[in-house]
């Protein structure tokens, strides 16, 4: 009896330990990670400049931790004034001659650690989204915002070359071919992922035929004998 009362108290005293491990640990490797690479901040930051006139960094607008609006920090990799869909896709024409480089090492993403300073992001967890398509699975993304969005995660790692994976002609993202493939290189589904960040990308599950699904039994072949004949 006393473990049945002390379970549900225990679980949500582990939650709210975990999650403030892990925001520590957040902190410490964020604010570890921005003294460290400074130097790589400040040679990218120039390199941007001297490339192409515009600012050095840009915000693009995502859905942040609990629906809040999130004004995600990147290094520039675009032309100014550059127009279009907001995907990156390969040999976009938008790109600098630098901002292809960032994009193809996601060099770009590392302002976002400023984010994860300030608590707006984690070092991993889902992919921050566009207000738009956040709209378009708004079921989904209830339960994803429940966490923080994070700079790497498993989708993150999926998309890494979503300039090869995505159609340049569909805004929304979808990939060029319908085959995606999860969990493992031996894995894959026939189905189209409803969303990058992994709101609906679940393995169909395998169901056994009903019985009038099922194929007839084959007919058994009659064993002839020469003595039970004539």
């Amino acid at each position: 009896m006393d473990s049945k009362f002390k379970g549900p108290g225990r679980s949500r005293a582990g939650e709210i330990l975990r999650a403030a491990v892990k925001r520590a640990l957040d902190v410490a490797l964020a604010a570890l990670a921005l003294v460290i690479l400074s130097p790589l901040f400040l040679v990218i930051a120039l390199l941007v400049v001297i490339d192409s006139p515009g600012p050095v960094f840009y915000r693009a607008d995502r859905v942040g931790f609990r629906g809040r609006p999130l004004r995600m920090l990147k290094f520039r990799k675009m032309r100014t004034g550059a127009g279009g869909v907001a995907l990156t896709v390969a040999g976009d024409e938008r790109l600098t001659r630098l901002g292809a480089w960032l994009a193809r090492t996601k060099l770009d993403e590392l302002p976002q650690l400023w984010h994860v300073l300030r608590g707006e992001m984690s070092l991993v967890g889902p992919r921050p989204e566009s207000p738009s398509f956040v709209a378009r699975f708004q079921s989904e993304y209830d339960v994803i915002l429940r966490v923080r969005p994070g700079l790497t995660g498993y989708t993150q790692l999926a998309f890494a070359r979503e300039g090869t994976i995505l159609d340049p002609s569909d805004p929304q993202g979808q990939p060029r071919s319908s085959r995606w493939c999860s969990g493992s290189r031996s894995r894959c589904t026939a189905t189209r992922p409803r969303s990058r960040s992994g709101a609906a990308q679940r393995r169909p599950m395998r169901t056994r035929p009903s019985r009038e699904q099922r194929p007839p039994p084959r007919p058994s072949r009659a064993i002839s004998n020469p003595l039970l004949e004539g």
